[in-house]
């Protein structure tokens, strides 16, 4: 995994925080599409990528009963929104 810049690891652990009740945001790869993600870091190396999972509390991923928690998906969709504007902010 590539080291994130110094303003952008801020800005993610910023919005984690402040949507996730004050928590420290953490990374971790796992999952089917982490070697799809490889391979497009391969065909971009000055890129940046960064995939971000829905499964949160009680989601029970790949069971009969899957869901998606809605509350940690308007947290994660709100953080996510933030981060954006801050990459935004950073390129202008």
């Amino acid at each position: 995994m590539k080291t994130m810049a110094p303003w952008l690891e801020a800005s993610l652990k910023k919005s984690g925080k402040d949507f996730f009740d004050g928590m420290d945001t953490g990374t971790y790869g796992m999952g089917g599409s982490i070697p799809f993600l490889a391979e497009l870091d391969k065909m971009y190396p000055n890129s940046f990528i960064m995939a971000l999972g829905l499964i949160g509390p009680k989601a029970n991923a790949h069971a009969v009963n899957e869901c998606i928690n809605l509350s940690y998906a308007k947290k994660l969709t709100k953080a996510l929104s933030h981060l954006i504007a801050e990459v935004a902010a950073k390129e202008e």
